[in-house]
């Protein structure tokens, strides 16, 4: 009987401010142009694993893709062996980088607008009124994009942790380098050669601060109400 090794794929989920344009320069440095950065949104979004699967099928030489609507969780593939990197951040100093973020950001998206014509506590109130997907249990929803629509929080939550715990490859932003190290030893545990070298892309906040001082100056700046509405919304 002969048997067929199977292709390896790296699937990266690059969720908005956490540090997904940093792993995307590890990935095209260590891939050329086996890497791809995928911005077609809406196509991965409607299609999910379906259009994603037949996408990485008709282009036999990619060895990485970053999404940053990666469909998850995804059913085993037969012919391919998906291997997931994913990172964690914390989520409230995450969403003191997305305002400062959009506040800079040239587009006309509703958060980009509202980052320049709110201060932080207004743009944080019209997020969690108006638009709150972006910073209410961003990972767990990231992680959940493929379930049912009516599955409870709960239960979304279960399946983003044991995603992160025993499906991908998960570091840490805040301690990036050492995450990078990890994440290079389970890559090449399976089989890829993978460097890795200390890279900063796209950074709004390189304070070298300790993350309970920047917790405690994003209370400050909210408010106590408005900062345990945003704890509760995490």
């Amino acid at each position: 009987m002969t048997h067929t090794k199977k292709r390896k794929v790296i699937l990266h989920g690059h969720m908005f401010k956490n540090a997904g344009t940093s792993v995307d320069k590890l990935l095209l440095n260590n891939f050329g142009k086996g890497f791809v950065d995928h911005r077609d949104d809406v196509k991965m979004q409607h299609g999910k694993q379906t259009y994603l699967i037949d996408f990485l099928q008709k282009n036999k030489k990619i060895r990485a893709l970053s999404s940053h609507h990666l469909p998850l969780p995804l059913e085993p593939v037969a012919d391919i062996d998906l291997l997931f990197i994913i990172m964690l951040r914390h989520p409230i100093v995450r969403v003191g980088s997305v305002y400062r973020f959009e506040k800079i950001q040239k587009r006309d998206t509703p958060g980009a607008i509202a980052a320049k014509k709110y201060n932080f506590q207004d743009y944080i109130r019209w997020r969690l009124d108006a638009r709150p997907v972006v910073i209410s249990n961003y990972f767990v929803q990231y992680c959940t994009s493929t379930l049912p629509i009516n599955t409870s929080l709960k239960d979304r939550y279960q399946s983003a942790l044991y995603f992160s715990e025993h499906t991908a490859f998960t570091g840490i932003v805040e301690f990036f380098d050492s995450s990078m190290v990890f994440i290079r030893d389970k890559v090449e545990a399976s089989g890829i050669k993978f460097m890795t070298k200390s890279v900063r892309e796209n950074i709004t906040d390189a304070r070298n601060e300790p993350l309970e001082h920047k917790v405690s100056k994003l209370k400050t700046e909210l408010g106590s109400a408005l900062y345990d509405e945003l704890v509760e919304a995490n």
